[in-house]
């Protein structure tokens, strides 16, 4: 699975005072995550909406992993490279082209572009972390 994982020891945030760290870092965490969630929602490709739905966020109070679960989300982030497909289950395949029912025993897939929702999402976090800490530091210290 492919996905962003935000920790206490990663943001470097262990000499964090205890009651700032307890009060503070849980909401953001959450406020990372929930940045993360809505960021992949808005840019993942919608066609049968399988991906959209797969997308989890899971926060604790040190830590959150946003990211999808089905097992094709790489080969959309990534696109594909051209490549042969061929039975596995049956001695052909059977598609439909033109309306007309065709049966191959191999078929050429171009490939697929890339269509990154992942990668920008973690661009989205990483910009706006600093804003966020002063945001959720700044009410708990007032």
């Amino acid at each position: 699975m492919i996905q962003i994982n935000i920790t206490r020891s990663g943001l470097d945030l262990q000499a964090l005072p205890e009651i700032i760290g307890n009060k503070v870092l849980p909401k953001f965490m959450k406020a990372l995550a929930d940045l993360a969630y809505d960021t992949m929602l808005q840019r993942a490709p919608y066609r049968t909406g399988g991906l959209r739905l797969s997308i989890v966020k899971r926060t604790t109070k040190d830590s959150a992993e946003v990211g999808p679960t089905v097992s094709y989300a790489p080969y959309v982030e990534f696109g594909t490279k051209p490549h042969e497909i061929r039975p596995i289950n049956a001695r052909a395949l059977r598609f439909e082209v033109g309306g007309r029912t065709v049966f191959a025993k191999t078929v050429w897939h171009p490939g697929t572009r890339p269509h990154p929702f992942i990668a920008p999402a973690f661009e989205q976090v990483a910009r706006r972390m600093g804003p966020i800490w002063q945001e959720k530091f700044g009410q708990e210290i007032k």
